[in-house]
């Protein structure tokens, strides 16, 4: 309590997603999935943090880790890139609940069964989906030079 207002504790756990671009097709070794080749664009991976969840998602920032989960070896290629994290709920049990919003989604498909859902008991296909329709990337670099017309 600060000054008689009550702030909300950051969540320690919970639902999240990562958008991640894939720059160039890259085929990556994920783990006993095997090699599989990952086309440009956008992709989104659902997980959870039953606890850490701070420490989780900056983990999933860096590029030099030990490479545990699936998600690891795509967060620690050259050519992915972490372009957003998303809190999506406070409660990690909403991960799968997630992941088939997305899938039934026809913008959306399953680049690799079986990815991140190794645990899961809910018959997800997987916890990563491909934007079949990939936005246009708006970033820093595609503003940068972008001159204001003045009327």
């Amino acid at each position: 309590m600060l000054m008689g207002i009550m702030l909300k504790p950051k969540p320690d756990r919970g639902t999240y997603q990562l958008v991640l671009t894939v720059q160039q097709p890259v085929a990556i070794q994920i783990g006993a999935l095997g090699i599989h080749t990952l086309m440009p664009g956008r992709y989104i991976y659902i997980g959870r943090a039953k606890k850490g969840l701070a420490q989780r998602l900056a983990r999933h920032q860096l590029k030099e880790k030990a490479l545990h989960w699936h998600i690891d070896y795509l967060t620690s290629h050259p050519q992915v890139l972490v372009e957003n994290v998303q809190l999506v709920s406070d409660d990690p049990d909403q991960e799968c609940s997630t992941v088939n919003t997305l899938v039934s989604d026809q913008g959306y498909k399953v680049p690799i069964r079986g990815f991140g859902s190794s645990d899961c008991h809910s018959g997800c296909p997987a916890h990563l989906v491909y934007l079949i329709h990939q936005p246009p990337r708006y970033g820093r670099s595609s503003l940068q030079g972008r001159k204001r017309s003045r009327s």
